[in-house]
């Protein structure tokens, strides 16, 4: 109600732009906003805004892909990641809708990602883990892919 008072604008959570808490943010217009703290979000915790912003320390996430490849969403929790799509934390990346649905293979895909790369894993090509999301001719993560984890025959196999 202040904010509407002053005429400040209260921008919502993004991914790729909010932190722990509210920060101001100015505008290209040269205004300045206040962005939303990923830790006001209900059920998103410091431990998870937390894994998010140390994999995002050195770039914004390119897509949903690269987030599921670089913030290990096993310490996120599937709650909070639930939480953060509703309320269009990752609207940049794509629909809620798809988001949603897609949301134990977001899960599946990420952590099988980030366990094999804490045990070593990789494939005999170079792919440092193994793990691939298959996606349909257009590349959409959303149209009926699946996860599938490559695992290393034994040499005595």
């Amino acid at each position: 109600v202040d904010c509407r008072r002053m005429s400040i604008d209260v921008l919502p959570p993004d991914i790729n732009r909010s932190g722990h808490d509210f920060i101001i943010e100015d505008q290209a217009d040269g205004a300045r906003a206040i962005r939303y703290g990923m830790s006001a979000i209900k059920n998103v915790g410091d431990g998870s805004v937390e894994a998010i912003l140390s994999a995002r320390a050195d770039s914004p996430f390119r897509d949903l892909t690269d987030f599921c490849q670089r913030v290990d969403l096993r310490a996120v929790g599937k709650r909070a990641l639930e939480c953060l799509i509703k309320v269009g934390a990752l609207d940049s990346f794509a629909d809620r809708v798809q988001m949603l649905e897609s949301l134990d293979r977001l899960m599946s895909y990420s952590s099988s990602l980030h366990k094999a790369a804490d045990i070593g894993q990789m494939s005999l090509f170079g792919v440092s883990t193994g793990v691939t999301l298959d996606t349909d001719d257009s590349g959409s993560f959303f149209a009926g892919g699946s996860v599938r984890v490559d695992r290393l025959q034994d040499s005595n196999e």
